[in-house]
């Protein structure tokens, strides 16, 4: 069964902070994200329409990668010229489709994987984006969505009615874990850039945390690295009373554990800043 990850409460933040963002856009869409594990078939999503209007959504299947610095990029397969090579999209359905939800109202959408044939044993995904095509369908325009000339204001419509999220959706289909390991960490500012290496065909996803000699956390951020990187730039914010200032020069601990499991330690390793 998938679950919710909520692994520490830098993660637990995150989670809330990414729910927040999709309340501010009237709908709400749970869990954060979808794993199927080796052999599991389906799994659901819950979709919520916490605003006070009717609204219409309609859900699609993209894919996207991710640049070194974490940022999530569209795969434009016409630019591309092929499928992405991780897609889940030819491999799982989805239903419904579309979805039409009073104020309060949710639906559950179910997933379910139907791959065709022998598929490689790595790890798929893809993002679910439920897009909203009416925000408001049960009211007329609004006098400030005309133009003078009482026309329809394209431009103001699609910024109200076009708003979207996406969630990963994610098949591991290999028992195979990704190896990660420490490649350099510096001070930017009162930040701490690290960059963690990763090998294999599985994604990694955890938290990373800074101690200093003592073993007291300096600070701590969720860490997702996709299949596509070899190696991903990671910020941890400095927390108080730690500063930049104080923390150069010294030697610090930075240990990066399972989002599943707190306690299984992906990799450990000191370094000087």
């Amino acid at each position: 069964m998938f679950k919710q990850i909520i692994a520490g409460s830098v993660l637990a933040a995150s989670v809330l902070a990414s729910v927040a963002a999709y309340a501010d856009a009237s709908i709400m869409m749970f869990p954060q994200n979808v794993k199927f594990e080796k052999g599991q078939k389906t799994a659901t999503v819950t979709l919520l329409n916490r605003g006070d209007a009717t609204g219409l959504y309609e859900l699609s299947f993209i894919d996207k990668f991710m640049t070194e610095d974490g940022g999530l990029v569209d795969w434009d397969e016409k630019e591309k010229g092929s499928k992405a090579p991780w897609t889940l999209a030819n491999k799982a359905r989805f239903s419904p489709r579309r979805v039409q939800l009073a104020p309060g109202q949710s639906q559950i959408i179910k997933i379910a994987l139907r791959p065709r044939g022998k598929v490689d044993e790595k790890e798929y995904a893809s993002h679910l984006k439920i897009l909203v095509a009416d925000g408001n369908i049960d009211k007329k325009l609004d006098e400030d969505l005309l133009g003078a000339d009482g026309q329809k204001n394209e431009a103001k419509v699609a910024v109200q009615t076009r708003q979207a999220m996406a969630i990963p959706v994610i098949w591991k289909n290999t028992t195979e874990a990704a190896k990660t390991s420490l490649g350099e960490a510096k001070i930017a500012e009162n930040m701490l850039d690290v960059t963690i290496k990763r090998e294999g065909v599985a994604s990694s996803r955890g938290l990373l945390r800074a101690k200093d000699s003592k073993g007291e956390i300096i600070g701590a951020a969720s860490v997702v690295i996709y299949p596509n990187l070899e190696k991903k730039i990671s910020q941890i914010a400095i927390n108080e009373p730690y500063s930049a200032a104080q923390l150069k020069g010294q030697k610090i601990t930075l240990q990066y554990v399972d989002e599943d499991d707190d306690t299984v330690v992906l990799f450990e390793d000191s370094v000087q800043l």
